[in-house]
């Protein structure tokens, strides 16, 4: 993603706009766009600056650090829900937020679910000890190996 004008190209369009010239032909001597004209103008009429503002950055954490005691206080009721339903509980209270969003926030407030020996799943079928290598039934240590009469 390409960066910002730089201030003084900024202040030239505002200045060439000031001193008569119109929105499109500041744009077509300065060789950008006649809407960034505009967005600098308009930036320059409410706030007295050119500079741009600043790009990137977290816009929506604020939201759910604001509640975060709401959202805190549905995993301390209910340790043992799954994110998707945490998503659910708090959109019950008004509380719009994403998976990721709310996976980000429990990880800045050191929230994690450790599994422990009771909830751990159940092995799967497949789980038992492998095949003999070949190394092993040369040896005559696995079941394969072949007979020495």
């Amino acid at each position: 993603m390409p960066g910002a004008y730089g201030d003084d190209l900024r202040r030239r369009m505002v200045r060439a706009v000031e001193n008569g010239a119109s929105v499109r032909e500041a744009a077509e001597i300065y060789g950008v766009a006649p809407s960034t004209v505009v967005k600098v103008q308009q930036r320059w009429r409410t706030t007295g600056a050119v500079s741009a503002k600043p790009m990137g950055g977290d816009q929506r954490s604020h939201v759910l650090e604001a509640r975060s005691g709401v959202i805190l206080g549905v995993i301390r009721a209910q340790p043992d829900l799954t994110l998707n339903e945490i998503c659910d509980a708090p959109a019950a209270k008004g509380i719009q937020a994403s998976r990721s969003a709310l996976w980000r926030f429990f990880d800045r407030h050191g929230v994690s679910y450790k599994k422990n020996g009771v909830r751990q799943r159940a092995r799967t079928r497949r789980r038992h000890k492998s095949a003999p290598s070949l190394a092993q039934s040369a040896r005559g240590l696995g079941p394969c190996a072949p007979c020495l009469h």
